[in-house]
């Protein structure tokens, strides 16, 4: 970024106010202590003298928690309001972090990793909200995409992180590198910067509402006071929010065909060794982090985020077609890295996009259902990518990802193209 670009968005910051810089802060240190605690987490456990089906076991309990309650936690956001709601996510996951790094009890670890991911479900759910209610028209597409940004980059700033704190530990504690000793110090400390959290969330006021969406009638199950599923019933008949979560759906579908296994073919196809791929995957997040802050200015120019979006997601279809069939290193890597910049970039666009279709009273609920079909998609994709990675090699793999990509591409110009218009 030049100085000028730079100059411009040290403006904007500042025109954002308060609150949401405040909030900003509070969501830059959530995502360094998520880089440490997925880093770290899997080498804990399996120090523990836990096996790797516990391992599974532990890490699906917290996505479980996503399944159960991410649809009642986004209703009962809505009814509680933006700021308790976060407040209180980050306290339940401080909570259930806490102890499920002091306990060795399997059942008490699976009862605390649940409590973890609610908390985290809590606090994810009510971030766009928070950022489209404390945003203006004219700035909301700049402040998620810095928020996006912000939290790519304080990823990378966790793993960098992690590496120091870990080898702190190991000298403070006479103890190896690999010992439980250190991962546990590592963790808990990490996890000790949602107090900085909370201290920060204190000085956050609740955004004033602001109707963008007529498409709901004026009152909704939640504001008439009706139960869950009367609420959920009142969301699901707009179809905005089926269209948003369909799109969903279909992209995430894409997505999880192939990512989770980007190391294994890196490593197949061109023998690269662990250390190779940790500056290949670092070198992803930072361009993406840095490219997210420029979106703004794209949008600015095109006077449309969904124009952008169904642009970046065609070209990511295009990047990983390079990445799949190319016989080059150097080639695949640059399919890589422009593949995570186009795919991923665009996700603060549909995001801000998303918020405005709702009313107020809807969007944590709108986020959940989204998070649903998400996790959805990733429980299929994966276990579908494996099957045939058994049988027919990645090939059909990049073909069908990319086919999903691009058809979650055209569904986001055909849905909502004219609507921003």
């Amino acid at each position: 970024m030049n100085l000028r670009i730079l100059t411009q968005t040290q403006q904007q910051i500042r025109y954002l106010g308060r609150p949401v810089r405040i909030f900003l802060i509070v969501n830059v240190i959530e995502g360094i202590i998520l880089s440490i605690w997925i880093l770290f987490f899997n080498f804990y456990i399996l120090g523990l003298g836990f096996d790797r089906q516990f391992l599974g076991l532990v890490n699906s309990v917290t996505a479980l928690a996503t399944l159960i309650l991410g649809i009642p936690i986004g209703i009962l956001s809505d009814r509680i309001g933006r700021q308790r709601a976060l407040f209180l996510g980050v306290g339940i996951h401080l909570l259930g972090a806490t102890l499920e790094l002091w306990t060795i009890h399997p059942t008490l670890l699976l009862c605390m990793a649940f409590l973890n991911g609610t908390g985290r479900m809590l606090f994810l759910l009510n971030v766009a909200p928070f950022l489209a209610g404390a945003s203006k028209a004219e700035t909301r597409t700049f402040l998620f995409s810095l928020n996006f940004g912000l939290v790519i980059l304080a990823g990378v700033m966790g793993n960098l992180l992690a590496g120091y704190l870990a080898d702190w530990f190991t000298v403070m504690l006479q103890v190896p590198a690999t010992s439980v000793a250190t991962y546990r110090s590592t963790l808990l400390l990490a996890v000790s910067l949602s107090c900085l959290s909370l201290i920060l969330l204190t000085f956050v006021r609740e955004p004033k509402p602001e109707n963008f969406a007529n498409q709901l009638p004026a009152k909704s199950a939640i504001q008439s006071g009706g139960n869950l599923a009367s609420a959920l019933k009142g969301a699901l008949a707009n179809p905005m929010i089926r269209q948003l979560a369909l799109v969903q759906l279909v992209f995430g579908l894409g997505v999880a065909l192939l990512t989770p296994y980007i190391n294994l073919y890196f490593d197949e196809k061109f023998q690269v060794g662990p250390q190779t791929l940790g500056r290949i995957f670092s070198l992803k997040a930072l361009f993406t982090g840095l490219v997210a802050l420029l979106i703004p200015r794209l949008v600015q120019k095109s006077g449309s985020r969904i124009k952008i979006a169904v642009f970046f997601q065609f070209m990511g279809g295009v990047s990983w077609l390079l990445l799949g069939f190319t016989p080059g290193f150097s080639a695949a890597v640059c399919g890589f890295l422009l593949g995570g910049i186009f795919l991923n970039t665009p996700i603060p666009l549909v995001e801000a996009f998303s918020m405005e279709q709702v009313r107020e009273s809807q969007r944590a609920t709108l986020v959940s259902i989204r998070e649903l079909s998400w996790q959805t998609s990733w429980g299929i994709g994966p276990y579908l990518s494996g099957s045939l990675q058994e049988h027919s090699g990645f090939s059909p793999i990049f073909v069908l990802s990319v086919a999903a990509i691009w058809l979650a591409s055209l569904l986001n110009n055909i849905f909502f193209g004219k609507i921003e218009q």
